[in-house]
């Protein structure tokens, strides 16, 4: 077990490493080995004191559909705006200069979006 009043830094049983699905287990850094790694469907109705997400970003279903929080931002403070423009310009790489694109929402095809985000949810109050 852990003691926590003994060791900040290792991992015990109020810590969990998140992952989304049983195959990324798999693909932890052998520093992991030995740690609680659970999918978050596995951690749901569980409490732990630390919650890690491990890749939650990279391995989403949703790939430009996360430009919508994006969007929501520059939606709240019309100064984000000039700064993306200015990001967008400076960019010599189209596809990041694609991702600083606003997004509009539509129902129809960010479905995906509201899924990835209650999952997020999940993840982020085990703690």
């Amino acid at each position: 077990g852990s003691d926590r009043k003994a060791s900040q830094i290792e991992f015990g049983a109020h810590q969990v490493i998140l992952v989304r699905a049983q195959e990324a287990k798999s693909k932890l850094p052998k520093d992991f080995d030995g740690c609680l790694a659970m999918t978050v469907l596995e951690s749901k109705g569980l409490e732990f004191d630390d919650v890690f997400l491990w890749n939650f970003f990279a391995d989403s279903r949703a790939s430009h559909e996360w430009r919508l929080v994006l969007t929501y931002l520059v939606y709240k403070d019309t100064s984000v705006q000039g700064v993306l423009e200015e990001k967008r310009a400076q960019s010599k790489n189209r596809e990041i200069a694609g991702m600083l694109r606003t997004l509009e929402f539509s129902d129809a095809t960010h479905h995906i979006l509201c899924e990835e985000l209650k999952h997020l949810y999940t993840a982020i109050t085990r703690a």
